[in-house]
């Protein structure tokens, strides 16, 4: 999410002929915010053709243009099997980010980055404790929220989040940001499972047509990510929800105030939603995880494994995640990488994490 990620070359070249449709001076630099969604609005102000009402941008060449965009929407969805979204708003300057899985690390492993070479480098460095502390932050659950000025940190390196002179912007844009997803229906909040109902119908309208309580999704999503211990009975509200998805994200809430030591004892309702086999299997994997990071939890390890045996997308994350708390279950596992049609990359993962195999081994 930072402007490395999300920050690339625009260049706009006009014909001679048509130069006289670019509204801005040729040549020159402009510092409007642009997104991905603002060119197909750009070109059909270009061609003189209304822009249909459900397209989300703004042009930013041609005639009669709007006002600049003051504030540009960011957002990143599923990392493979992992599932870590975050959403970012920025204004040209200030950028707030917020991950609303902050149980996980930015640097979970997934098959599409860690084929290059640094990333590889980065976590052997951090397995060999050779990192230091800010290169170490890509590798321990994510802080829910995060504030950066670009202009003096272009690399956003120092979190500003608490920073007393910035909290006005702050609230401004984590108001700007959560509104912005609750008027356009952000369906990312929903965790991959619980994103189909009818497969004829788009889920884009399903949730409209059935009225699904995206607010309350995304708010649950929010106060789970940035919960305290004090916040554990609104927590167990979630995970006795009606909803799955809601039911989803109070478990991310206990699962992150673990993963920061923050409780040591989880609540009864998370071994009720693992027992219960009518469970949405993404909150059962989720309490499962939970149940072993509190206390090894070997019924919870065989679910998993089995999620995992029946080739269960979700799972394999949940496995490889849970890093040497698999060792029990080793067996196991190395015996699934000999059936091919299963996902190798996060069972050798898995297996880097016990020990079992060098990091050597995992594109072998």
């Amino acid at each position: 999410m930072y402007d490395t990620g999300t920050r690339v070359p625009l260049i706009v070249h006009f014909p001679e002929k048509y130069k006289h449709l670019a509204g801005a001076e040729i040549p020159s630099i402009n510092t409007k915010l642009v997104g991905f969604v603002d060119f197909a609005p750009t070109v059909f102000n270009l061609l003189d053709i209304e822009t249909p009402d459900f397209m989300m941008g703004k042009p930013f060449l041609g005639q009669n243009l709007p006002e600049p965009k003051s504030e540009l929407f960011l957002y990143k969805a599923n990392q493979e099997q992992n599932y870590i979204p975050a959403r970012a708003l920025t204004d040209g300057r200030y950028k707030l980010i917020w991950n609303f899985n902050s149980a996980y690390p930015n640097g979970t492993r997934q098959s599409y980055q860690w084929q290059m070479p640094s990333y590889q480098a980065w976590d052997v460095a951090n397995i060999k404790g050779e990192v230091n502390t800010l290169q170490q932050l890509f590798w321990k659950p994510a802080d829910a929220l995060e504030f950066f000025d670009t202009e003096t940190d272009p690399y956003e390196v120092n979190n500003l989040i608490n920073s007393s002179q910035h909290q006005e912007k702050i609230a401004e844009l984590k108001h700007k940001l959560l509104d912005f997803m609750k008027t356009n229906k952000d369906l990312g909040l929903y965790p991959w499972s619980m994103r189909r109902k009818d497969e004829k119908t788009p889920f884009y309208n399903y949730v409209r047509n059935t009225k699904q309580p995206i607010d309350a999704i995304i708010d649950a999503a929010a106060y789970a990510s940035t919960a305290q211990p004090s916040d554990l009975n609104k927590l167990v509200t979630f995970l006795n929800s009606d909803n799955p998805a809601i039911r989803y994200w109070g478990s991310i809430g206990v699962l992150q105030l673990l993963e920061r030591h923050l409780i040591s004892k989880v609540p009864e309702a998370v071994t009720k939603n693992f027992r219960n086999q009518n469970e949405n299997t993404e909150v059962r994997l989720m309490s499962a995880e939970i149940l072993i990071k509190q206390n090894s939890n070997p019924e919870a390890l065989k679910y998993i494994l089995d999620e995992v045996t029946n080739d269960y997308f979700i799972a394999y994350a949940t496995l490889q995640n849970l890093g040497n708390l698999t060792k029990p279950i080793e067996k196991d596992i190395i015996q699934l990488t000999k059936n091919k049609k299963l996902n190798q990359f996060y069972l050798k993962s898995t297996l880097i994490n016990t020990g079992y195999l060098t990091y050597d081994d995992l594109w072998k």
